[in-house]
């Protein structure tokens, strides 16, 4: 099967913060699921982003005519100050100066060329620089980006700043290496391990397990230059274009970092003899052209200027290449592939694009893409699945592994699938040899997909469409997608003998298109199992987690958990499932009232409330969890219980309460049962530790929870 290159990057920075003003103005904490940045299969490397709100320095050029070099410093000089370049001899590589945001990040290098202790200053050399001057207790190092670097433990890591020159102490040791030594006592060398070929420090105890690093000093001046602008591509005089559908996947850079973005689009594609333009392939300036060359059912298509932005910056889209271990190369053209049947163009695997505002950048991009597919015909607008009027359904659980992946505690370590269980409720109805699914996307748990029945399997197709959610971080739309050996491909599930059991034979993608694999979600080892109307008492219920009201808010919320199984196991009709609270106040026991008047989607007061009740403003229902929210001041409460309530097979049948004795502290509330550990981890849905999660969806002690604050 196809390797899986997950690494995963940080989601809606702003959006986030547009999200809770938005709900302090409303005074409703957010509980709407914190949609997760896409699982990337086949991510190249965490490169380095550009803030365009945060441009770095102008890249600065040699002025014609100067032959300026890069000289190695092979002796201790009196006086440091200067231009420099740090510099891996044997790797040929140079630490790259120019972003304005982060130095610390893996592969933030250039590449360079030697000869006889010389490396030439160009727009790419002095772009990478660094400026050592002198401070207080030693020499501060600021590339050309703005950043100062250092480091003030004696730890690894490397630290950087607009404003804080940091203290470095600088020598040349008896082997014509630099030894640059923080304030905190680490050394800066250079890691050439796999997966990382970065420069920062390392702690003095482990330093020598890293590269010796040599320093080069620029022999000239600094000159500002003009910056030279390549020509825009322009269609010739009465080119007809044709409607292409374009779906476009890459990441763009935000507030802090990386998002993901899916751009589906209709662009226009010209093809005149071996010429072929292509519009949209710049997520900056979309009505920009590129020109290619088509050879051999292959477009090649350079370096190209893309124009200026509306932010006022010129855009350069550039081409790289992959070497299949995550590395990358500045190429002079990608490829795409063309199908001269189809007339399907897409982009070769092997590479992939971005762009700057500097045509050599190799760091400082504005974003970058790594899947593109041209298909003939302008967009279709995809149509959710109706299902026929009247049509039967019966209720079928499914068991399956939720896919997610942890990184590993040494920074080199690769990350580690995480399989977590599942249990979801989903609804299968018949229609001849039709088939209509509910309940895959937790999502949209109310979409359906539809799928045919044959020869004792049903083959659901992938690429459905399950609609948009709607949430206060932006509309998303999401795709169902089978994957399996061939990649993408439809979805089989193999029926029994007696239609009790189905059985997926692939794995099943929550996905922001309907083309390239990029999930929000993968669940593996699906097993549907039809659930039988029979008599019997629920598993017992429990109160996960309570959250009280405060000054500011005069309601508190409440996290459940309500088992859709019996107390031997099997499985219960969730239509005759309902659940009661109760609250204990000094000693006095009541049913908790959801009150029409403080619930704003019930039209009766309410005392029982139906298991399958998922409004997502104040009852939200994620398999067996379940969170409601409490329209009124719960700072009374001591306790607060729950009980499980089953009609099935014409018989009541009642769990005992299960309690949840609340302990106020000055600053915290938490349970004194041990039902849960809050201070474990928490993941976001992608796999991701989060240090200080905000409101919405998590995993933690192997569970999804809904934070609130």
């Amino acid at each position: 099967m196809k390797k899986f290159y997950t690494l995963f990057v940080a989601v809606l920075v702003a959006a986030v913060a547009f999200a809770q003003n938005a709900f302090a103005q409303n005074g409703k904490e957010m509980h709407q699921k914190a949609v997760p940045v896409p699982m990337q299969m086949q991510k190249v490397r965490a490169a380095k982003s550009q803030n365009r709100a945060q441009l770095p320095l102008k890249r600065m050029r040699r002025a014609e005519g100067e032959a300026a070099t890069y000289v190695k410093v092979n002796t201790t000089p009196e006086n440091w100050e200067g231009h420099y370049l740090f510099v891996y001899e044997d790797g040929a590589v140079a630490l790259d100066g120019s972003p304005a945001d982060v130095l610390d990040a893996t592969g933030n290098t250039i590449s360079v060329t030697i000869a006889d202790g010389q490396i030439a200053s160009t727009a790419a050399t002095d772009a990478a620089s660094f400026t050592i001057a002198a401070v207080d207790g030693g020499y501060s190092l600021q590339g050309a980006g703005g950043l100062y670097m250092g480091q003030i433990s004696d730890a690894n890591g490397l630290l950087s700043s607009t404003s804080t020159p940091y203290v470095n102490q600088l020598s040349i040791d008896g082997e014509g290496n630099v030894v640059v030594l923080s304030s905190g006592g680490a050394y800066l060398r250079y890691n050439a391990s796999n997966g990382q070929a970065r420069f920062r420090y390392y702690k003095s105890g482990t330093y020598t397990n890293q590269k010796a690093i040599q320093l080069y000093k620029l022999n000239g001046e600094w000159t500002e230059p003009e910056i030279e602008v390549l020509e825009l591509v322009t269609l010739p005089d009465g080119l007809q274009t044709e409607d292409y559908a374009q779906v476009m996947l890459g990441y763009v850079s935000g507030e802090s970092n990386w998002e993901s973005k899916t751009v589906n689009q209709t662009v226009q594609v010209a093809i005149d003899g071996a010429d072929v333009y292509i519009q949209g392939l710049s997520y900056w300036v979309p009505g920009a052209w590129v020109k290619g060359v088509l050879k051999d059912n292959q477009v090649q298509v350079p370096t190209t200027y893309m124009g200026e932005d509306d932010y006022g910056y010129e855009n350069y889209l550039i081409p790289y290449t992959t070497d299949g271990n995550g590395g990358f190369a500045e190429t002079p053209y990608m490829v795409l592939d063309f199908d001269a049947e189809t007339r399907v163009i897409s982009l070769n695997e092997n590479y992939f694009f971005a762009e700057s505002d500097d045509a050599t950048a190799s760091q400082g991009w504005y974003d970058y893409w790594e899947s593109l597919t041209l298909t003939p015909g302008a967009v279709v607008q995809p149509e959710v699945v109706e299902v026929p009027e009247g049509l039967e359904t019966v209720q079928y659980n499914l068991e399956a592994y939720d896919l997610t992946f942890e990184d590993g505690e040494d920074e080199n370590a690769e990350q580690t699938p995480v399989y977590t269980p599942v249990t979801r409720v989903t609804r299968v109805g018949f229609d001849g040899t039709d088939v209509y699914v509910q309940g895959l996307c937790s999502y949209l748990p109310d979409a359906w997909l539809k799928g045919t029945l044959s020869d004792g399997k049903i083959v659901l197709p992938s690429g459905q469409y399950y609609g948009t959610y709607e949430s206060y971080f932006g509309d998303f739309d999401f795709y169902f997608l089978g994957y399996g050996e061939n990649g993408v491909e439809d979805v089989r599930l193999t029926v029994s003998e007696d239609g009790a059991v189905l059985t997926a034979e692939n794995w099943m993608l929550t996905n922001p298109n309907a083309i390239s694999e990029n999930p929000y979600e993968i669940l593996t080892g699906a097993v549907f199992y039809r659930v039988s109307e029979t008599a019997g008492t629920p598993a017992a219920p429990s109160v996960v987690k309570f959250e009280d009201s405060d000054e500011e808010y005069d309601f508190g919320a409440v996290t459940l958990n309500i088992p859709i199984t019996d107390v031997n196991g099997n499985p219960l009709v969730v239509d005759k499932l309902f659940y009661k609270l109760y609250i204990d106040e000094a000693g006095a026991v009541s049913e908790y009232r959801f009150s029409a008047s403080l619930y704003e989607n019930l039209t009766e007061d309410l005392v029982e409330i139906p298991y399958t009740m998922n409004d997502e403003w104040d009852f939200y229902v994620n398999g067996t969890e379940v969170y409601v929210y409490l329209n009124s001041s719960t700072l009374s409460y001591d306790r607060i219980g729950v009980q499980s309530i089953y009609r099935g097979g014409e018989e009541e049948h009642k769990t005992d309460i299960a309690w949840y004795t609340i302990e106020r502290t000055e600053n915290a509330i938490h349970a004194i049962n041990g039902e849960a550990d809050t201070k474990a981890p928490v993941y976001n849905l992608a796999g991701q530790r989060v240090t200080k999660p905000i409101r919405g969806l998590y995993i933690q002690n192997g569970r999804k929870v809904v934070m609130v604050k």
